[in-house]
């Protein structure tokens, strides 16, 4: 399916941009953002394909940790407020639909 679409979008655009894991020639395994542009010659054919990556696996592992930090409490590591919040709703959400109860309890400790 990735492949599939990976080539409409080439097929259809001309061009395709997405994030793709890689593995290093030592095993590890890092993420890289590519950028993949069809070239055509004069008669609208293609002529070949460029490729650029970037790897961007410590820009992911900052987003990750930012990510840690405004969502999970440092000390306990446990949702903080907010995502409790957003949890919660989703929650109340889907048990609006299917008309089951729902219960939260909240106990604050300072």
């Amino acid at each position: 399916m990735f492949y599939e679409s990976m080539w409409h979008s080439l097929n259809k655009g001309g061009c395709w941009r997405g994030e793709v894991w890689d593995r290093r020639k030592n095993g590890e395994i890092h993420v890289k953002l590519l950028t993949i542009n069809i070239i055509k010659n004069g008669d609208d054919k293609v002529f070949g394909r460029v490729a650029l990556f970037t790897d961007i696996t410590d820009r992911k592992a900052y987003e990750d940790l930012i990510g840690k930090q405004a969502n999970y409490d440092s000390i306990t590591n446990l949702p903080n407020r907010q995502l409790n919040h957003e949890r919660l709703e989703q929650k109340a959400k889907k048990c609006h639909r299917s008309g089951r109860p729902i219960a939260r309890l909240l106990i604050d400790l300072g």
